[in-house]
């Protein structure tokens, strides 16, 4: 009948189409897209505290010997006071912060990190995973402003930190491999560490915990 062979026209013309014709196939493009619009603030949110953390207290960096002679050379009774300045601000910053202005809360995590610093000789593990998890605070901002669907987001920001615990645990083992032909064991600090030691600037268990950075950011992530 014509009703029938009408039916068979458009089934036939409908197999014919291709994929690319089809609506629903157009719009994935986008939508992959979007997705993948948020993995780079995603991943740079989880990898700048760690690389905060290792630039600033990490034996491997040629910064930390001269800015833990800075923080031994100041005084604990200062060190707490600036520490508690700087946590005063980071609180008055998240207070000003909200979803119609990300930009406070985006600074908070670093008066976060300089409250962390300004106690490190003291408190050198606690001031480690203070900064580390201001990656925590990041992401927590991003998804406020940005909402994505859950299972999206919990998927990124697992890869993200996958990638920076294997990217920290790399790095250190690098390190070591480097050094290796010039140690006498595995385990031995770097030289300007082991003076300071030697001449009681700094304890053992601190020149100890900077050895150990890295991988405490792995393990953390």
């Amino acid at each position: 009948s014509p009703m029938a062979e009408a039916l068979f026209a458009r089934k036939d013309g409908m197999e014919k189409r291709s994929p690319m014709q089809d609506p629903e196939h157009m719009l994935q493009p986008a939508a992959r897209n979007e997705n993948s619009a948020m993995t780079l603030p995603i991943r740079t949110a989880v990898f700048t505290p760690a690389f905060v953390a290792l630039a600033l207290f990490s034996q491997i960096s040629p910064m930390a010997p001269g800015l833990l002679d800075l923080l031994l050379g100041i005084p604990a009774p200062i060190a707490y006071v600036a520490s508690a300045f700087a946590f005063v601000a980071t609180v008055m910053l998240w207070k000003d912060g909200g979803v119609g202005s990300a930009a406070p809360r985006i600074a908070a995590p670093g008066f976060a990190c300089i409250s962390a610093s300004m106690i490190f000789p003291m408190f050198p593990c606690l001031a480690v995973a203070v900064i580390a998890l201001q990656s925590v605070v990041l992401l927590y901002v991003i998804l406020h402003n940005f909402p994505e669907d859950p299972r999206t987001w919990f998927k990124k920001t697992g890869k993200a930190f996958l990638s920076a615990s294997a990217w920290c645990f790399v790095v250190w083992i690098s390190w070591i491999l480097m050094r290796l032909p010039h140690l006498v064991k595995w385990t031995d600090w770097s030289y300007e560490f082991h003076v300071r030691v030697l001449d009681g600037d700094m304890s053992w268990k601190l020149a100890e915990i900077q050895w150990l950075v890295p991988l405490g950011i792995t393990m953390e992530f």
